[in-house]
């Protein structure tokens, strides 16, 4: 029954989420260890109304929480502010853990609930109208080519700088459960 209330809090979210998962080798840990190592440092970063923890299992030593980091990109109107809302789920076994990530939100300027999979499919049709211009070579919309080689461009930085915040996230964790 608890598998499927985890599988229920995960499923509308993956749905247009950027998802990472794997399973790491923690060597000399055992599951208490780690699961002790893993509530300390959940407990640390994840303790305010934008970053909380969500479910914490001592049984099933599986910890879930959601969490808020903040990217700067440049943007033809200048450096832009984008919040990542993403949600972590940690299960920690015996010398090893398994993590979950992904984003669930992201929060920019004008489009206050927009998603990874819409910035994705943007840029996506960046680089086709883009190819479109450069195969039709039309010398008289060179603004509206700069303009579109000026969006892609800034969604490439946006999804690199998101795809690092996730990372980056896994890697504090892992540091923390290795110490």
């Amino acid at each position: 029954m608890k598998k499927l209330i985890i599988l229920l809090f995960f499923i509308p979210s993956l749905v247009m989420a950027q998802h990472y998962t794997d399973i790491i080798e923690i060597p000399n840990k055992n599951s208490d260890q780690l699961y002790l190592a893993a509530k300390e440092w959940f407990g640390l970063n994840f303790n305010t109304s934008k970053n909380k923890i969500q479910w914490d299992d001592l049984a099933l030593k599986k910890i879930i929480a959601n969490g808020k980091r903040q990217i700067e990109y440049q943007c033809t109107n200048g450096k832009m502010h984008m919040d990542i809302f993403y949600t972590i789920g940690a299960e920690l076994k015996e010398g090893k853990f398994k993590y979950d990530i992904f984003s669930t939100k992201l929060s920019m300027g004008k489009w206050p609930n927009s998603t990874y999979n819409r910035l994705k499919k943007s840029v996506e049709k960046d680089e086709l109208r883009l190819k479109r211009m450069q195969d039709k070579q039309k010398v008289s919309r060179k603004n509206s080519k700069k303009s579109c080689e000026e969006c892609l461009k800034s969604g490439k930085e946006a999804i690199e700088k998101i795809e690092a915040q996730l990372h980056e996230v896994i890697d504090e964790l892992t540091l923390a459960l290795k110490k």
